[in-house]
């Protein structure tokens, strides 16, 4: 039986992409799941694939840069399934322009959504995990949470803030036998990377890839805990 049969999942930004992928791949190990992203159509037919495999689940539309939304969902998802085993902030997006010529309010917006989302999510997690002496968290950050790069000035603030914050966290929390990792991928085929860029989809990292990274995470290691996980394309997709 899979270490995760039975336990609760919450995937953030689950409707497509990594998440969907995460979402699906914890089901199958027995996992059942709250997933939530800002498009309800998407989030339904993931849903509907996780009930095939007889898994339960609850889901509902957030904007996760909404503290409020965050905190409904999470008294809602530990109703419906109980308490969260296994937290996957993996929502994010926004965050691009030059510095100069981007408005405050959308800096703000990519703090919210990239950095304050992820800190508000496990926040509200750890009372219940601290009392039963036991889950995990994972944190989605990014190559540009580590480097710079033109354009990327928000966006890459903010991821950079992420792997920070789960460094800080883990320290906090390891005692209490609850994992935190922060994964860093490299261009991953997903919607969120726009045909314009001219990259080859298919030297791109598979969403799947990660899915496989996450279930290995929250299930392979009961004395060690991979603290960050850095993921690049084995090919460069701009070559």
């Amino acid at each position: 039986m899979s270490l995760l049969q039975g336990k609760i999942a919450w995937v953030t930004g689950a409707g497509r992409g990594i998440g969907k992928a995460i979402a699906l791949r914890l089901a199958r190990a027995g996992s059942d799941l709250a997933i939530c992203s800002r498009t309800v159509s998407e989030l339904h037919e993931v849903a509907q694939e996780i009930e095939k495999m007889g898994r339960k689940v609850f889901y509902q539309s957030v904007d996760v840069a909404q503290s409020q939304a965050l905190i409904q969902f999470h008294e809602s998802a530990v109703q419906a399934l109980g308490p969260i085993d296994i937290l996957v902030n993996n929502a994010g997006g926004g965050g691009f322009g030059f510095i100069a010529q981007t408005e405050i309010q959308e800096w703000d917006q990519a703090i919210a959504t990239n950095l304050r989302a992820t800190m508000i999510g496990s926040k509200l997690v750890l009372a219940s995990m601290i009392e039963r002496n036991g889950g995990a968290i994972i944190n989605m950050s990014s190559v540009l949470g580590k480097m710079g790069a033109k354009g990327a000035g928000a966006y890459s603030a903010a991821k950079f803030g992420v792997i920070g914050f789960s460094q800080c966290l883990f320290e906090e929390v390891r005692e209490f036998n609850i994992k935190v990792c922060v994964i860093c991928p490299g261009y991953v085929d997903t919607p969120l990377i726009p045909d314009f860029l001219g990259l080859a989809r298919e030297k791109m990292i598979d969403p799947e890839e990660i899915a496989a990274v996450v279930e290995s995470l929250v299930s392979d290691f009961t004395r060690g805990c991979p603290v960050e996980v850095v993921i690049r394309p084995q090919l460069s997709p701009g070559a």
